[in-house]
């Protein structure tokens, strides 16, 4: 799958959490967000805006692009909200009365946490997806071999 063809499937899957998604699919789409993310960086004074409304406009296709992905791993889509719970868990921490000392330690560890929690995500998003069909779908690589190969 090509840059373009990514972006095209994830565009037209704009929030569809079901199926599976090919590692190509994903780190494709996750470069292109990137560059978007670089360009908004840049013209992001004059434009403020217009780079909020770009942001929450990809938004949702990356969350469903990432579902996808693990998906295809053979795991549930529910993975992708595990790096976000320690920072809810720092959030929570505003409003609850703790004494500096227990603040000051609880804080590195839930980032840490985070860290760890998005660098296990990472790996898994790098590994090859299920062979086959599985409990999501049929296998997006077999399925683009095909086509290729009908025409």
């Amino acid at each position: 799958m090509t840059l373009f063809e990514a972006v095209d499937t994830c565009f037209t899957k704009y929030v569809v959490f079901r199926g599976r998604a090919s590692r190509s699919e994903y780190w494709w789409f996750n470069l292109f967000v990137l560059a978007i993310g670089v360009i908004v960086r840049i013209f992001r004074g004059p434009i403020k805006v217009l780079s909020i409304i770009i942001g929450l406009a990809i938004f949702p296709p990356l969350i469903a692009v990432a579902v996808r992905r693990l998906h295809d791993l053979d795991r549930s889509g529910v993975f992708v909200l595990l790096p976000s719970v320690p920072l809810f868990a720092i959030a929570a921490m505003a409003s609850i009365p703790l004494p500096p000392v227990d603040r000051y330690l609880l804080l590195p560890l839930l980032l840490l946490m985070a860290m760890v929690l998005y660098v296990v995500l990472m790996f898994w998003f790098c590994q090859r997806g299920t062979v086959g069909p599985n409990r999501f779908g049929d296998d997006p690589i077999a399925d683009s071999f095909e086509a290729r190969s009908s025409a």
